[in-house]
């Protein structure tokens, strides 16, 4: 499975707005519009990609009532596994166009895809779950700063200091152990490192030493 950003960014290219503009949490509605023009490049550009290696891709969004709901999160794992036993490769985003794209409601399940990633991993008895990144690791300070040793593995005693995260995105560091917490506890096998490096998805589902 692979969950996926990228609707709201290409969304605002799309519509030419701002980027502050739509960075401002209190514009939700221009999130939302750059969601629903967004979400069709994002998707046309893995299935293009997903064809090129002669696989199948599909289309999952997820909005947060999925995960209160026990009969709707009932039909959406068995979608996840039904896709999977053909094959196909979900790709799943939170469906931004109706839910808000906002940071500003406490009652949310999940704020960004980090959580997301880790609730649907650990809901589907995955074996593992790779956060990706634009850093190599979860650092003790943000690795531009002199001192920032990498955490090998996360322990009740490791302590951070988080950096400023993109406005783009609902994410970030933090956001990324919390969530990786989520999955372990959940009992996925979780490790959060950079995307930059393709080889390193493999490199994290084969158990070797890469990232945190």
């Amino acid at each position: 499975m692979l969950v996926s950003s990228g609707a709201v960014g290409l969304g605002r290219l799309r519509l030419g707005l701002a980027k502050d503009v739509v960075a401002n949490p209190a514009n939700v509605i221009d999130r939302q519009a750059c969601a629903a023009a967004g979400q069709g490049i994002l998707m046309s550009t893995y299935d293009t990609l997903f064809q090129r290696l002669n696989m199948t891709c599909a289309q999952v969004l997820i909005t947060q009532s999925d995960f209160l709901s026990r009969e709707r999160y009932s039909y959406l794992t068995d979608t996840l596994e039904r896709l999977m036993s053909l094959g196909v490769t979900p790709i799943i985003n939170e469906n931004d166009v109706v839910t808000g794209c906002s940071e500003l409601d406490t009652h949310r399940v999940f704020s960004d895809n980090d959580k997301l990633s880790a609730l649907v991993a650990a809901g589907s008895d995955a074996d593992g779950l790779a956060l990706l990144t634009d850093v190599d690791a979860v650092f003790t300070k943000p690795p531009g700063d002199p001192g920032a040793e990498r955490i090998k593995i996360w322990d009740r005693q490791s302590a951070v200091v988080i950096g400023e995260h993109s406005p783009m995105g609902r994410g970030g560091m933090a956001s990324k152990i919390s969530a990786a917490r989520i999955s372990a506890l959940g009992g996925v096998h979780t490790v959060v490192a950079s995307g930059y490096d393709l080889q390193n998805i493999t490199k994290i589902f084969a158990g070797n030493d890469v990232g945190s």
